[in-house]
This record gives structure tokens, sequence and C-alpha cells, in this order.
């Protein structure tokens, strides 16, 4: 039963900027809700997505987890157009690229509202510049997977993680949240959606900069000395996060490093994350395999902050020695 919230703005016309992974994945189940998604893709490059786009599915919404074929067919628009209304602009871009595409989208939509669906790794100073926190909501997608062969195959959780800030409408949070609901996703609810953001980006800046590093995840997951090596490597982004000024013992997934044996950390990633069904799937699809500068981006990132707050951060450092 899907479970709604009176005090909430109706969202029934959906942009999505872009069809990668997330907006793919969140652009056909919000379809087959029976919300109107429209997808923004490059100028000049809509005829790039006239075919149909084949789906390969793990879907963990409901609690027979189903695994089947899917096609979702895009609604594809390659220009703004001030004629069009949308009752939320969803953002689901790479993390270095949501500044540009907000500042774009303000030019057109000044009143829209937004859901910033995106990575972050720094303030909000300067998209606060350009809308104001009743105007947008933060949250982050769960969804792995990547495309291989004009297929695209997507582990579908039923989770999602999105959190109200400082500022931020209530209307517009519930009316998201029933928007996915209808979908049959789950919030995540953060208590601050902005600092989790950082938590999660650290982290993934260790893990992927030591996959890098290791030739692969699987290399890395397979090999003692190179789990140890992105453990240590965890334990300098942790580092960083507490300069920033976060207490990180409120993260669980802080908590795994700081307090688990080499042992649990190991059959965690070997055997509860990477050694499931989904998590193999990623393995052999996932979006780290395409998207190399976007993953090197995040490594980057986090040690030049690093660097910039003067810590002392050997692992890290040591990452870079075969990441350029």
């Amino acid at each position: 039963m899907i479970q709604t919230n009176q005090n909430s703005c109706n969202i029934s016309d959906v942009l999505i900027i872009g069809l990668g992974n997330i907006g793919i994945i969140n652009g056909w189940a919000f379809s087959e809700a029976g919300i109107n998604v429209t997808h923004k893709v490059r100028q000049g490059k809509a005829h790039l997505y006239r075919n149909e786009i084949n789906l390969d599915l793990l879907d963990k919404r409901k609690p027979d987890v189903e695994k089947k074929l899917a096609v979702y067919k895009p609604k594809i628009i390659d220009t703004y157009s001030k004629e069009n209304y949308f009752d939320l602009i969803m953002i689901p871009v790479k993390h270095y690229q949501l500044l540009d595409a907000v500042e774009e989208l303000t030019g057109v939509y000044p009143h829209a509202k937004y859901l910033l669906f995106s990575a972050i790794w720094g303030s909000l100073d300067e998209i606060d510049k350009l809308i104001p926190h009743s105007e947008y909501i933060m949250g982050y997608a769960a969804v792995n997977g990547g495309c291989q062969n004009k297929i695209y195959y997507f582990t579908v959780r039923k989770d999602y993680r999105v959190g109200i800030l400082q500022g931020n409408d209530e209307s517009l949070y519930n009316g998201i949240k029933n928007m996915f609901s209808k979908a049959m996703f789950i919030p995540d609810e953060k208590e601050n959606i902005l600092e989790w953001n950082w938590v999660h980006f650290g982290l993934n800046g260790a893990l992927i900069g030591t996959s890098i590093y290791a030739g692969s995840i699987q290399n890395m997951i397979e090999s003692d000395d190179m789990l140890k090596l992105m453990i240590n490597a965890s334990k300098d982004s942790i580092k960083i996060l507490a300069a920033l000024g976060i207490n990180v013992k409120k993260y669980p997934e802080v908590n795994l490093y700081l307090e688990k044996s080499f042992e649990d950390i190991g059959n965690y990633f070997r055997k509860d994350f990477f050694g499931t069904e989904a998590g193999q799937r990623t393995l052999k699809t996932g979006h780290h395999l395409t998207a190399m500068e976007e993953m090197k981006r995040y490594y980057f990132d986090v040690r030049n902050t690093g660097r910039k707050l003067g810590l002392d951060i050997p692992y890290l450092e040591k990452l870079g020695e075969k990441i350029s």
C-alpha cells in the first residue's frame, strides 16, 4: 500500500536531466508508476536516444526479488523552453557538473522546484546563490549498474537517500517522497543529508582510488594487501571528514573501518557486498567500468582536500602513484 503525506505538493510532471544510469532507472520506475517523465539531453543529441532502452533488472523493491527484462522508451528533449512546465526538475548529474546544470536551468526556469540527486563534496554556497532553500531538496540514489552491449544491467534497490535541510519546504519534501512511494521506493531519511553526502563521498574516494590502484575492484577485494591499503586510505578519508567538523562516529559506514577487524571488513566486502548476486552484477557491469574520469575525480577531490587542510594522509597519497 502506498503511504502518502497530505501536507505535500503534487508532482506529476518531472524533468530529469540526462540519461545516465540514475536518470534511466528512475525515469523508467516513475513512468511505470504513471508519472509523466521527460529527459533533457545535450542539444543536438536527441536523435541518439530515439531507440528503446533495454533493461535487465534485479528488482528488489518487493519482498520477493524479481529478475526481469524491461524496455524503456523515454520522452526526450534537447533544448529548454520557457513554455514547458514541470512540477519538479531532478538533477542526477556528475558532482562536478551540478553547479553548471543548476546555472543553466535557473536561467530558463527561475521558479522551478528541484531535486538535487547528485553527489556533493563541499558546501552548497554557490547553489544557494541560484536557488532558495525553499525550492530544492537533496537526495541520493541507491541504484547499482551500468551498460554492456547496449543493455543496461541494474540492481533496483527499494531505498533512496533523502533529507530535509534548514529552510527546505516541507510540502516539497513530502511531495518528492510521495512521488518515490508511487514507484515503490522507500526513503532512507538522513538527519543531515549534506553531511551524509560528504561522508559517502569521502569513503568512496578511498575505495575507488584503491580499486584504480589495484587495477579493478575485483583485484582489490581478492588481495589482502590491497584490502588493507583501502582500509588505511579510508581512515585517511575519515581524518579529512573529522577535520571538516563532522562527528564521524555517528555514521555506521565510518565505524566499519574504526571498530571492525580486518577479517570482519574483508568478509563484508567479499561476501556481504560484492559476494551477493547484486554485488556480482556491480562488479561485471558497474558504472566504475565506463566512467573512469568521474571515478578519478572522486579520489582527487578527497585527496586534494586533505592536502589543503594540511593533513597527514600517506595512504591516500600512495594511491596517487598509479592514478593520473
